[in-house]
């Protein structure tokens, strides 16, 4: 996921640091929004998600998120409990119907069920990318483009092509069966093929850019922002709606829907409706991405707040501070605007003194100028 640099400047001179002297910006925040079945609180959302949520995950019945600081926080039916191993360094997330994965940053899956971990494949215990999940089994991409796949094999979904065992970009999985997208564009599957999922359209063939697998059905996106869907279809979810046959910028399935986000940023979803899983909440704006689960839906949101970087002066002492409810900052400083601007970051970590964070800088004599980033 990418997040928009913002940038909030701030120009100090020796002798003039005043009220005047403070400057307003904006700094984004991540919520998560869910909908749809609530019978196990799969949509009530952990406060532990209301902020600092890099990406999301739905479950059949659970819903998982990732922090900022690398944690996994479950919520809903079961596979709640994250194992230590989840605690940090995870990079990546995904749900399965009986099983949570998480990717960790030296590149190894951790996986876990309502009984504990789940053992994973020695191939997948370095060198993973990306990871997906389905019923019961895991999908592994691995550095140098092939997949790993692993777990119940009734219908052959874990094993995998040799077509697939190179090239590939990108992974998804459905109950019983497993997509790939390879570096040519095209789209592979294999497994349960019971409602034609593993069919691929002519359509699907080339010029797709990413790949979601619902419970029965396969979802694409093409480059030119189009929809292309197969497989069950008993509650219309592979019927694209008019408004989602162009300006689609990222797509998710579930259970038996469909979810797309916009490229204006709005969302649209089709299929079961069952527990309201296609009622998009209205007002529903700054969506940065989407999981779809069983029979509910995701948003991660960005919340945008007002941030003030507010300098200070003691002695030959300068402070700057900004309030704890925007982290994620980092504080930089430059001499000149004149370009080419060279920014310098503040290696000190900044203090927390009360509801701020405070970083101490001397005061030289000369002009400075501050901006908080973040990325």
């Amino acid at each position: 996921m990418k997040k928009q640099n913002q940038f909030l400047t701030l120009l100090f001179i020796l002798g003039a640091v005043t009220g005047a002297n403070t400057a307003q910006s904006q700094s984004a925040l991540t919520k998560v929004v869910a909908w749809g079945d609530d019978h196990f609180g799969q949509t009530t959302v952990s406060p532990a998600a209301q902020n600092g949520v890099t990406a999301i995950a739905a479950g059949s019945l659970h819903t998982v998120v990732l922090k900022n600081d690398g944690s996994v926080v479950a919520w809903g039916f079961g596979l709640t409990a994250v194992p230590v191993e989840a605690q940090s360094g995870v990079t990546a997330i995904a749900a399965g119907y009986n099983l949570t994965v998480a990717l960790k940053n030296d590149g190894r899956v951790v996986a876990w069920g309502n009984t504990g971990l789940v053992p994973v494949e020695a191939q997948a215990q370095s060198g993973v990318v990306a990871i997906a999940a389905g019923w019961s089994h895991i999908v592994a991409l691995k550095s140098d483009g092939g997949v790993v796949a692993w777990g119940e094999n009734t219908h052959g979904q874990v094993t995998v092509p040799v077509v697939a065992q190179s090239g590939v970009t990108a992974i998804a999985a459905g109950v019983n069966h497993t997509v790939a997208l390879k570096n040519d564009g095209s789209v592979l599957a294999w497994g349960e093929n019971i409602f034609g999922q593993t069919n691929v359209p002519v359509a699907a063939q080339t010029g797709v850019r990413a790949i979601a697998a619902g419970g029965f059905h396969i979802v694409v996106l093409k480059n030119d922002g189009s929809v292309v869907a197969w497989g069950g279809n008993n509650t219309g979810q592979t019927t694209v709606p008019v408004a989602a046959q162009n300006g689609v910028k990222a797509i998710v399935a579930g259970g038996a829907h469909t979810v797309a986000l916009m490229n204006d940023g709005s969302v649209i979803a089709w299929g079961s409706n069952q527990f309201g899983q296609t009622t998009v909440p209205a007002g529903l704006s700054g969506v940065i991405a989407l999981a779809a689960g069983g029979s509910h839906t995701l948003a991660l949101v960005r919340v945008v707040v007002p941030v003030s970087l507010n300098p200070s002066r003691s002695g030959s002492t300068l402070f700057l501070s900004w309030p704890t409810n925007a982290p994620g900052f980092t504080l930089q400083s430059t001499a000149s605007l004149t370009p080419p601007v060279t920014w310098f970051d503040f290696t000190n970590p900044p203090a927390v003194i009360g509801a701020e964070f405070v970083v101490p800088n001397t005061i030289t004599g000369s002009a400075q100028f501050y901006r908080l980033k973040m990325p």
